[in-house]
C-alpha cells in the first residue's frame, strides 16, 4: 500500500513539474522576422523590438518605452500583443492591444511592419517599420555639412528656447522643461538646413509633425548687434507639404568658441 501511495506521489510530481514547465515555457513566434530590430521608414532613428512577453520602442536615443505583454494573437503575417499601459487621463492601467502586420518590401531581403495600437493613446497610432536582412552602418549616417549648426543655440526671442540640433534630433530646453523631437534632415547646406520633426504636443497631448528652417550667417555689427558672438541662426516654421515659410521666426545665436 505504501509502495502505491509512494508511486502516485511521484506520479504527480511529475505531472505538476510537467504542467509548471509547459506554462512557463515562453511562446514562440511563428514566424522568427518579428524577433528582428525594425526600424521605422520615416525616422531612422525611431526602432522597435518585441517579443511574446515584451514590446521595447525607442523614439530615439534619448527616449525609449517598454511594455509586459501577453501573445494573443500568433500568426505568420501577424502578431497580436495585450499590454497593460497607465492613462494618466484615466489614471489607472489600460489593456492596450498592439498588432503588428508583415509584408514583403520592395527592397531585395526587405520586409514591412505595421504596428496598430488600440485604444491610441499619447503615442504614435501608426508607424511603419522595415527590417532587412542587411546591417546599417550607423557610421555613414547623414551629418550636418556645416558643422556649426552642431553648436548650441542661445535664444534671442522671446518665444526661442536654448536649441541643440543633430541630422535626427532637436533638443529644446526652457527652465526646468526639455522637449525632445525626433526629426529628418530634408536639406542640409553651408548656409541653411530644413528638419522634420515629431514630438509630443502637451496642448494637444499627441504627437505632431513640424518642418522647421535653420538659417545661419556671420553678424554684422555694423548693421546688427551681434552681443559679441560670431554667427547669428533663424528658425522658421515651415508648411511641411510645401515647406514654404508659414510666419513663425525665432532668433539665436551660436558661440563658435563653445
Amino acid at each position: 500500500m505504501k509502495k502505491v501511495v509512494l508511486i502516485c506521489g511521484l506520479i504527480a510530481l511529475i505531472v505538476g513539474c510537467l504542467y509548471w514547465f509547459y506554462q512557463n515555457q515562453e511562446e514562440k513566434f511563428v514566424n522568427p522576422l518579428f524577433y528582428e530590430t525594425m526600424t521605422s521608414v520615416e525616422y531612422p532613428e525611431f526602432e522597435a523590438q518585441i517579443t511574446p512577453t515584451h514590446i521595447h520602442i525607442k523614439e530615439n536615443e534619448l527616449i525609449s518605452r517598454d511594455y509586459n505583454c501577453q501573445l494573443d494573437i500568433n500568426q505568420k503575417d501577424k502578431i497580436v500583443l495585450e499590454c497593460p499601459i497607465y492613462y494618466e487621463a484615466y489614471n489607472k492601467n489600460i489593456i492596450t492591444t498592439f498588432t503588428y502586420t508583415i509584408k514583403p518590401g520592395t527592397e531585395k531581403d526587405e520586409w514591412l511592419i505595421t504596428q496598430n495600437m488600440e485604444p491610441h493613446d499619447d503615442y504614435y497610432e501608426d508607424v511603419i517599420y522595415k527590417i532587412s536582412s542587411g546591417k546599417t552602418d550607423k557610421t555613414t549616417a547623414e551629418k550636418f555639412v556645416n558643422p556649426l549648426f552642431y553648436k548650441t543655440l542661445l535664444p534671442l526671442s522671446k518665444i526661442a528656447w536654448q536649441t541643440e540640433l543633430t541630422p535626427s534630433l532637436q533638443i529644446s530646453r526652457s527652465d526646468d522643461r526639455t522637449d525632445v523631437a525626433t526629426c529628418k534632415l530634408l536639406q542640409n547646406t553651408m548656409n541653411h538646413i530644413v528638419l522634420q520633426c515629431t514630438y509630443f504636443n502637451i496642448l494637444q497631448k499627441s504627437y505632431v509633425t513640424d518642418c522647421y528652417k535653420y538659417k545661419i550667417w556671420r553678424c554684422n555689427p555694423e548693421k546688427e548687434y551681434c552681443y559679441g558672438l560670431t554667427w547669428k541662426v533663424s528658425e522658421n516654421g515651415l508648411n511641411c507639404k510645401t515647406l514654404t515659410e508659414d510666419g513663425y521666426m525665432a532668433f539665436f545665436m551660436v558661440d563658435e568658441e563653445e
